[in-house]
């Protein structure tokens, strides 16, 4: 488990010391198992070094200059990087060790606050930080200044994790709750930005490093689809998510870039105009869309893509296609496809293709249906197609896929001669329209645009 305490006010002086368990070794043959951390005060780095003298490592943004993995340098200064003395709080650390082992720091003061945190941009603007605080922060609720991707990511155990503000995480289970002692990275795009955490702490309720199966997020109100890549060691995960503001561009309000280090790390991401994304937002196609995978395998031999999950998507199918072997795999019916892949990096080879069953260029198909329900500049419009329903009055709703009723409205009265219209304001995306009277019922899904 993991304590929360946050401190209040109090008089007196002492000796505090916060106490963390790191896991240890491999993941795999050549996956250590690095963590990422913070300091609760001002620490000697012997407080690591003396576990283990080599495996320490910090993030500078400005050496970052060709290339962002020239921004990790050896606490030691090993292969010309820059050496450090001290930890320091609200920056983040990467330590590895080959077993389990706890880790005591010592301090004399708890930070009741974490200050306002500057980013520095040079090149790439990755900015390695901490939670030094023994309470979570909710990442959702800090203050963004300045331009910078609302995003987090952070690595476990040798697992990637990603979480963008206000919107989903991978793999599942990955919150805006960032636990105490918590190292991460975040992206200035532009000098200037500033994060303030002033509001933002909560007690922690997830375990260490976030994004475990024992405290899974509940159901996403968010329209999204997860893929998975496993080798039966190790696995990594993927989200597109829709959301009608996303473009097929970088949206830093939708999109996670994924990191591609040099070490070897199976990973799965999707790709779109040159670049590759941990989380992707894109609006819901009106027929079809088709997103690239890019994978990368560690060793050569047998592979699965998986559909782990799917939310809140009724009406859109999923199809993965292997360019390859030249086949079309319908991932709702068969949510898993294994395959054999060389080692390396496969960027041309699998295609999720998506595509919207329910509408037409935003018309709902109307074959057998009651109703022909489509939208047009921002007008839903209800057109009776059954005689069942004619001069019958009832009522039609409009419910967003969380299950929020936008508008319901009484006493309409169904006849072919006349064309129901609701006005849908700034309204975009996809919608449940539920149409009753007595009883007969009718829902259909449209997308305003």
């Amino acid at each position: 488990g993991m304590f929360s305490f946050m401190p209040g006010t109090f008089s007196g002086t002492g000796t505090v010391n916060t106490r963390l368990f790191l896991t240890g070794g491999t993941a795999g043959e050549g996956n250590y198992r690095w963590h990422y951390l913070a300091v609760p005060s001002q620490q000697d780095k012997s407080v690591l070094t003396n576990i283990n003298p080599n495996d320490l490592m910090w993030y500078s943004e400005p050496a970052a200059v060709t290339d962002m993995w020239q921004g990790w340098q050896w606490h030691d200064g090993f292969d010309g990087t820059t050496s450090i003395t001290s930890l320091l709080p609200t920056e983040g650390y990467s330590f590895y060790n080959d077993a389990d082992t706890y880790v005591t720091f010592t301090g004399n003061t708890l930070l009741t606050s974490l200050p306002q945190k500057n980013l520095s941009f040079t090149h790439f603007g990755w900015n390695f930080i901490g939670n030094s605080l023994t309470c979570g922060i909710n990442w959702d609720a800090v203050v963004l200044s300045g331009d910078m991707d609302p995003s987090v990511n952070f690595l476990k155990d040798y697992q990637e994790y990603y979480y963008i503000q206000g919107g989903p995480g991978v793999p599942a289970g990955t919150t805006g709750s960032i636990p105490p002692l918590q190292g991460f990275f975040v992206q200035a795009n532009a000098p200037g930005a500033s994060i303030d955490f002033s509001a933002a702490k909560e007690h922690n309720g997830t375990t260490y490093y976030k994004g475990s199966k024992e405290n899974a997020e509940s159901k996403s109100k968010y329209p999204l689809i997860r893929i998975s890549l496993d080798n039966d060691k190790l696995t990594d995960q993927t989200v597109i998510w829709f959301n009608e503001n996303a473009t097929t561009g970088k949206d830093s309000k939708y999109d996670a870039e994924k990191w591609i280090p040099d070490d070897p790390r199976l990973q799965i991401c999707s790709s779109l105009q040159g670049r590759k994304y941990a989380i992707n937002g894109i609006q819901f196609p009106e027929e079809s869309v088709e997103i690239p995978l890019a994978i990368r395998t560690t060793e050569s031999g047998k592979h699965t893509i998986r559909m782990a999950g799917m939310e809140n998507v009724e009406g859109f199918t999923f199809y993965l296609k292997d360019l390859e072997l030249k086949t079309r795999t319908s991932l709702k019916e068969n949510t898993k496809y294994s395959f054999s892949a060389s080692n390396g990096i496969i960027d041309n080879r699998f295609v999720i293709v998506i595509g919207n069953s329910s509408a037409q260029k935003n018309t709902e198909s109307v074959s057998g249906k009651p109703f022909n329900i489509y939208s047009s500049f921002g007008i839903l419009n209800i057109e009776l197609q059954s005689d069942a329903w004619e001069g019958k009055t009832g009522s039609v709703k409009v419910i967003d896929l969380t299950g929020r009723t936008l508008t319901d409205s009484r006493n309409i009265e169904f006849s072919r001669s006349s064309l129901i219209q609701l006005p849908m304001g700034n309204k975009k995306g996809l919608f449940i329209v539920e149409i009753t009277s007595s009883s007969l019922k009718h829902s259909g899904r449209v997308i305003v645009k």
